[in-house]
């Protein structure tokens, strides 16, 4: 039984609970975040698996379950941009809060003790990044039906923190290294509630996301809503398809020219289904209005499937070195597993209860 009382200076409420947690406040501004909070100590930090521009990710242990830890970075002297880390890590715990999806990573609660920030959520091991590079090391083949359940779970994803979730939500920050192989979307620290405006549009300015990914409304300094989400998907899907990172030969400096100005985007090459090729393109159009919304991409994921053609195997030499493919319709065949190694349309998940 949990008894609720109020925290001195009325800052939150505080929440008794079982022995080394409790649930209590943040408040952001103005706003509180209320999740269960876990001393630092409470936590077994085993080995890390992820780090970022922000944090470091961790396997860890909490009341013998496996989870994952994100630990902010709060390396910084100044105090305004400390008081600012602190603001963006409420607001991503106070999202994470707010989502619970099967295709999204699961969140368990957070260490509010400074300098200790972190977020607790589910385990899954397995990036889609890491399979993208088995690929481009051609030391495995799939099918398309993998990569098809990967990007049905994105579109999943996407769709819930669009539409079906109580509170619309951007993920801002869609990349193949936000995804998982247990068909999930992570990483929310850079999301942000939609800011809805007077003509009932969402409105953000702020830049965003990693640039390879980045919109071009984003690039030129133009309010954006949800279609960032839509157009950075578009790139995904080219990533799973085509086992490279988008723009990896361009000048970073001069990629948001193109992009934004030259329309460019990745090449498309023959080997890709017509369907998945015809989808990115939409997705990754320079008009936001042409971008189709998350529940028609994934009914189109959908006709896919109907089509037969997720069964065929992925021809590695041709999705490898796209800017060698010839223009000539590239016919799928099948061929054998190669060394041997295979990996699963699903992994067994050991973490996917509640505390």
């Amino acid at each position: 039984m949990h008894t609720l009382r109020l925290k001195e200076g009325g800052v939150g409420v505080e929440e008794e609970g079982e022995e080394g947690e409790r649930r209590m406040s943040l408040q952001i501004d103005g706003t509180f975040f209320l999740g269960l909070s876990f001393p630092f100590d409470l936590l077994t930090l085993d080995s890390n698996i992820g780090k970022g521009t922000f944090g470091e990710v961790f396997k860890a242990h909490v009341h013998g379950k496996r989870v994952a830890v994100k630990q902010i970075f709060m390396n910084v002297t100044d105090a305004e941009e400390r008081a600012e880390m602190v603001k963006d890590f409420g607001k991503e715990c106070r999202i994470m809060s707010m989502i619970r999806h099967p295709n999204i990573v699961q969140f368990f609660g957070s260490v509010q003790e400074a300098p200790n920030f972190c977020i607790i959520s589910e385990l899954c091991e397995g990036n889609v990044v890491d399979l993208l590079n088995l690929l481009s090391g051609r030391k495995i083949n799939v099918t398309w039906r993998l990569l098809w359940g990967i990007a049905n779970g994105a579109a999943s994803a996407l769709n819930y923190l669009h539409f079906e979730n109580e509170t619309q939500i951007i993920h801002r920050d869609v990349k193949a290294e936000n995804l998982l192989l247990t068909e999930k979307l992570t990483d929310f620290g850079l999301s942000r509630v939609v800011d809805v405006g007077k003509n009932n549009q969402a409105k953000h300015m702020t830049m965003c996301g990693t640039p390879s990914w980045v919109a071009p409304e984003i690039f030129k300094g133009e309010a954006y809503n949800q279609k960032i989400d839509v157009y950075s998907y578009g790139i995904v899907l080219w990533e799973l398809f085509c086992f490279r990172i988008p723009y990896k030969d361009e000048d970073p400096v001069k990629l948001p020219y193109k992009v934004a100005l030259d329309n460019k985007r990745p090449p498309l090459a023959p080997h890709i289904p017509q369907k998945f090729a015809a989808l990115m393109e939409i997705c990754w159009a320079a008009d936001p209005k042409s971008r189709p919304e998350m529940d028609e991409v994934l009914r189109i994921l959908q006709d896919f499937t109907k089509s037969g053609e997720e069964g065929l195997n992925v021809d590695l030499d041709a999705a490898v070195d796209v800017t060698k493919i010839s223009n000539d319709l590239y016919k799928m065949k099948t061929s054998e597993l190669r060394n041997g190694t295979n990996i699963p349309g699903a992994i067994e998940e050991e973490n996917s209860e509640s505390f």
